[in-house]
């Protein structure tokens, strides 16, 4: 991300460099929990009948919605409007 002079840049959740026209700050964390054990635990209550997998999927179209959304507007300048069904 840039503004102005500043940036910041991710490297894998696992560090974050901060810069500027006068200084470069970096900050590390531990390994970062991406969701992946989480993201198992959800589909085997899906399965197992404990989770509604239609509201799942639902939930699923909605987030790529949003982020296909963002570069749209990122590649035209203009906001995308959502239209959910």
């Amino acid at each position: 991300m840039m503004r102005g002079d500043r940036s910041a840049q991710i490297d894998d959740f696992r560090r974050l460099t901060l810069r500027s026209a006068s200084s470069t700050e970096t900050v590390k964390y531990k390994p970062a929990d991406k969701g992946h054990k989480a993201e198992f635990v959800v589909f085997r209550e899906a399965i197992e009948g404990e989770r509604d997998p239609e509201a799942l999927a639902r939930s699923a179209f909605e987030t790529s919605q949003v982020a296909l959304a963002a570069v749209e507007s990122l590649m035209t300048g203009q906001a995308v409007e959502l239209r959910w069904t």
